[in-house]
């Protein structure tokens, strides 16, 4: 896809400026028109050496015993290879220095999206993706943008409310200081830009709902948020729209993303307690990981958090699982303030 003739001047007219450097003209260079390169990291020696170590006296606290509760299984397990992509995004995701495990949840929803973008028939005016606390919609929102930028597709990228970059055939352009209104309510957009090309957000809930309006229909929204009703949900209601969710990890798929954390050591002690985590608090990564980088005391602080809880959060915890049945295996999260 290319832009239209002055599609550049146009932006350029409107406080656009083409950049040539950086994560995202880095990721333009490395992703535009090239197949995603993935790589591969198989578990570390200290991981698969633990689980071969068995305490006659103890067998239930091994770690052997550990795994086989928390991955399944009655005689030995193996545990699982970590497939991923190398990005520029070394800032941006800083627990893996820019490394996007590659989950086919991620591909699943990417298909969707560009189904539902592709339905002549059925107009959208955009797409709600529901991340997970601590599941990885910021690792979602730059996945999808990678892969767009691998099919040579012209897409907007915002990383918050004020910051927004366009990628076409000649790299990178970033407008920065302003908001949704200001850089889309202009009608002069439509003359530097193909109509439903996508724009992906990935801002805070706290920043407010899309300004759906200010992309006046033209551009196609692709939104990132929490999986809560009170995010976003009056745009879903108002516009047409449709709306995914990421699933829960599995287990499994926690230990594989734990290879590329920066900082989860390679030993039987990190496993052991990566593996108790996982069994007693289930599989939002986030605290996992939290739990062996910075070995938060989790039964602690869900203590403190259930003793802290009001009336009215506590029937919408309630209210919220009883929503799983609309989003299978949805893990729900509440608060990122709260301290667990």
């Amino acid at each position: 896809m290319t832009s239209p003739a002055g599609s550049e001047d146009a932006l350029v007219n409107e406080g656009w400026r083409r950049v040539t450097d950086g994560p995202y003209y880095a990721a333009w260079r490395q992703f535009w028109g090239k197949d995603l390169d993935f790589d591969v990291l198989q578990p570390w020696k200290a991981w698969t050496d633990a689980l071969k170590q068995y305490d006659a006296h103890s067998l239930e606290d091994s770690v052997s015993a550990l795994a086989r509760s928390v991955l399944g299984g009655e005689t030995d397990v193996h545990l699982p290879s970590c497939t991923f992509l190398e990005s520029p995004w070394v800032d941006e995701l800083s627990e893996t220095k820019g490394r996007i495990m590659f989950l086919d949840d991620h591909e699943r929803i990417y298909g969707r999206v560009r189904d539902m973008h592709a339905k002549a028939s059925h107009r959208l005016e955009g797409v709600i993706i529901g991340g997970q606390g601590g599941v990885g919609k910021t690792y979602l929102s730059l996945y999808l943008l990678a892969r767009r930028l691998a099919e040579k597709k012209l897409v907007f990228y915002s990383p918050n409310k004020s910051q927004f970059f366009f990628f076409d055939t000649g790299g990178v352009l970033e407008r920065d200081g302003f908001t949704y209104s200001c850089v889309f309510s202009n009608p002069d957009l439509r003359l530097a830009v193909p109509e439903d090309t996508w724009i992906i957000t990935d801002t805070s809930p706290v920043e407010g709902e899309p300004a759906s309006g200010a992309t006046m229909g033209y551009l196609f929204l692709i939104q990132l948020c929490r999986p809560e009703d009170r995010y976003f949900s009056d745009w879903a209601r108002r516009n047409r729209t449709e709306s995914l969710t990421l699933d829960s990890w599995s287990p499994s798929v926690v230990l594989s993303g734990a290879l590329v954390q920066c900082n989860i050591r390679h030993s039987k002690e990190a496993l052991s307690r990566l593996l108790s985590t996982v069994r007693d608090f289930g599989t939002c990564s986030r605290y996992c990981y939290l739990a062996v980088t910075q070995r938060v005391d989790l039964y602690a602080s869900l203590r403190t958090y259930i003793a802290g809880l009001s009336r009215d959060k506590a029937a919408e915890i309630t209210r919220l699982a009883g929503k799983g049945i609309i989003f299978p295996r949805c893990l729900r999260s509440m608060d990122r303030t709260s301290s667990l």
